[in-house]
């Protein structure tokens, strides 16, 4: 059974998950551990520091990050795949900012201009990284919660990465489109990737497969 507690206090919701742990600590032997999936390194220190605090010790607790405990679940119940989680999809983005005559594309001038924008090599390369970070965290939230856009982007692709842009694709949403495409689109890093016998898979791929994966499938703890 699926239970949800919620509440604009976090001292209200950390309480409520320090009655839990305890209670489920309660019936289990003293060497299990305790799962906890969390968003984030600073949520998952934030509940720690917490859980000492209110019950003295917050020991054999295993921290987990969402979406990287969803990647490990889907690769135990389908061997051959591979979830694209949060380091992968910045280093594919981050790839592609490191390709310097892509960069000279004319639909990718804005990210070439922000990046020789300053003379030392150093902070160029700084740079890439920062806009690497910040594209990476954008295209994880149009996977969420804008997974529209992506279709427009891939209908518009075509058969080839390098096809017209689409009807929405002006300003930033063209060479961010660019990007997209040549990290996960048709012929791209992520499908040149794959080695022999292994999928790599974003979340939205995952759950559009066929057949699709069952969550019934899913190895998981058993709280």
């Amino acid at each position: 059974m699926l239970k949800v507690v919620y509440s604009n206090s976090t001292e209200e919701l950390l309480a409520a998950l320090a009655r839990d742990v305890a209670a489920a600590r309660a019936g289990a032997g003293l060497l299990e551990p305790t799962h906890l999936v969390v968003p984030d390194r600073h949520v998952a220190a934030w509940v720690k520091l917490g859980l000492a605090r209110l019950q003295g010790l917050c020991a054999n607790v295993e921290v987990h990050y969402l979406k990287r405990f969803f990647g490990d679940l889907v690769a135990g119940a389908a061997p051959d795949v591979r979830l694209v989680d949060a380091e992968t999809l910045l280093g594919l983005v981050l790839a592609v900012l490191l390709d310097d005559d892509l960069l000279q594309a004319a639909d990718l001038q804005p990210a070439h201009a922000y990046v020789e924008a300053v003379a030392d090599p150093f902070a160029r390369d700084l740079r890439r990284w920062q806009l690497a970070e910040r594209l990476a965290h954008l295209f994880e939230e149009y996977e969420l919660s804008r997974p529209e856009l992506l279709d427009g982007w891939l209908r518009s692709a075509g058969s080839g990465r390098r096809a017209r842009r689409g009807p929405a694709d002006t300003g930033p949403a063209a060479w961010q489109r660019r990007v997209w495409l040549e990290a996960f689109g048709p012929g791209g890093l992520l499908e040149r990737r794959a080695a022999a016998g292994v999928r790599w898979l974003t979340l939205r791929d995952l759950l559009a497969a066929a057949p699709p994966l069952r969550l019934e499938e899913l190895r998981l703890p058993p709280r």
